[in-house]
């Protein structure tokens, strides 16, 4: 089992080489474990009234602010699941990779906030 901590994507297609969202993973619950996904959560997305808000939003363009704290069950055990778990090296390129990012999109806004 993973350890708390680890930064992984789920290979969804060993041979087309494809992989799920990355996420960090959290505390282990039997068989299962909390997993935050690095897109982030949406609460609104947890009821259909939510979820058609929410498509509502995106179409008039508005912003929503993602949850990157709250972690959820993964629910998915398969004993044979492939992880492309991510060294720490590959964790500080994301990071710095992200932050130039940022710098890129909104240097010229003078903020990074909307």
């Amino acid at each position: 089992m993973l350890p708390a901590g680890t930064v992984y994507a789920k290979v969804t297609d060993a041979h087309a080489g494809e992989f799920g969202a990355v996420c960090i993973k959290g505390e282990t619950v039997g068989a299962d474990w909390y997993e935050q996904r690095l897109i982030g959560e949406f609460t609104e997305l947890d009821s259909e009234e939510g979820r058609v808000e929410a498509l509502g939003a995106m179409r008039r363009g508005e912003s929503r602010t993602p949850d990157f704290e709250t972690p959820r069950r993964d629910s998915l055990f398969k004993a044979d699941q492939l992880f492309a778990v991510f060294e720490q090296a590959d964790v500080v390129a994301l990071t710095f990779r992200l932050t130039r990012a940022t710098f890129d999109a909104y240097r010229d806004l003078g903020t990074s906030e909307d």
